[in-house]
C-alpha cells in the first residue's frame, strides 16, 4: 500500500503516520493552526519521519472557574515509550499498519 493524503485516515484504530513538524505553517493570519495550539505546550515530535499514531477528537481545557476554559482542537497523538503521556504529531500522510507476524 501507498501512502495516503492524512484526510483520508480512519480515525477509530492506530494508523502509521509520516510526521513532518516543520509542514505546519504554525500560524494562519494571527491565528494558531490546530497543531501549533497542541505544540505550544511543548509536547510534540519535533523533525520528520514514522510512527504510530491515534487520533483525538477535541476537548475543553480548564474548568472555567478556578483557571480559564478554553477548547483544544482534535489531533494525531503518539504516546512514546509506553509512558502516559501522549505527544501531537503533524501527520501528513498514513498508512494501515502491518498484521502481526503468525506463529
Amino acid at each position: 500500500m501507498n501512502w495516503q493524503p492524512i484526510e483520508t485516515a480512519p480515525r477509530d484504530k492506530e494508523i502509521l503516520v509520516w510526521y513532518d513538524h516543520g509542514a505546519d505553517p504554525y500560524h494562519i493570519g494571527e491565528k494558531l493552526t490546530d497543531y501549533a495550539c497542541h505544540a505550544e505546550g511543548g509536547d510534540f515530535y519535533s523533525g520528520k519521519g514514522v510512527t504510530i499514531a491515534r487520533w483525538c477528537e477535541g476537548w475543553h481545557e480548564g474548568d472555567g472557574f478556578e483557571e480559564p476554559s478554553y477548547w483544544m482542537p482534535a489531533c494525531w497523538l503518539v504516546q512514546i515509550n509506553g509512558d502516559n503521556s501522549d505527544y501531537v504529531c503533524n501527520a501528513t500522510q498514513w498508512m494501515p499498519l502491518p498484521d502481526a507476524p503468525h506463529d
